[in-house]
């Protein structure tokens, strides 16, 4: 399994979840440098966010022809953090940075997602999806760093609450092997 972060956006730096935004010209070149690394590898599915930064991501390799759009695959709703960046964040919500560093799954956004139900919704695709692989599928995914965050917790058996121990980098991709039912991580921001 191929776990691709969608390249830079115009708005990098800022917590950026259901808002839907263009790749930046960094970005686009990005994913244009990995072309070739991808156009190597054949893939049995692919599976894409419907926002716009992954559809982006996905025609510049020429994979979103033969793909799958998964609306589970969207990236948290950060709710009123959408578009703020860290420094914004720590003052106008001084308190709730340090709530979700105390309970980071049983955080909810202010008037967005649950870090529960944005892990729910990611098992739910993993179960729907990725739970039944053959030995020869190569499955990739092009996604958000959230999104990635969690299908590598789900995909080595680690608990969800250890998902920020991940750090998924924007056009740059993981790769999980199966042994049984045994993950591998074999590489991780590779790109």
């Amino acid at each position: 399994i191929y776990l691709l972060r969608h390249g830079r956006t115009e708005l990098d730096g800022q917590f950026v979840g259901t808002t839907d935004c263009n790749l930046s010209n960094e970005g686009v070149q990005d994913i244009i440098q990995l072309k070739e690394a991808v156009d190597n590898i054949d893939f049995t599915n692919v599976f894409i966010s419907p926002l716009e930064r992954c559809l982006k991501t996905a025609e510049i390799l020429g994979l979103n022809k033969n793909s799958e759009i998964i609306r589970n695959l969207r990236e948290v709703d950060f709710g009123k953090w959408e578009k703020l960046d860290h420094q914004l964040i720590e003052k106008n919500f001084p308190d709730m940075l340090q709530v979700w560093a105390d309970d980071p799954m049983g955080f909810q956004f202010p008037n967005g997602e649950s870090v529960q139900a944005f892990s729910d919704r990611i098992k739910n695709f993993f179960i729907s999806y990725l739970s039944d692989l053959k030995k020869d599928e190569k499955i990739l995914i092009i996604c958000h760093g959230g999104v990635i965050r969690f299908l590598l917790c789900h995909l080595l058996s680690l608990e969800p609450s250890l998902h920020l121990k991940f750090n998924p980098q924007p056009g740059k991709y993981a790769v999980v092997n199966f042994d049984g039912d045994f993950g591998l991580l074999e590489g991780f921001n590779i790109g």
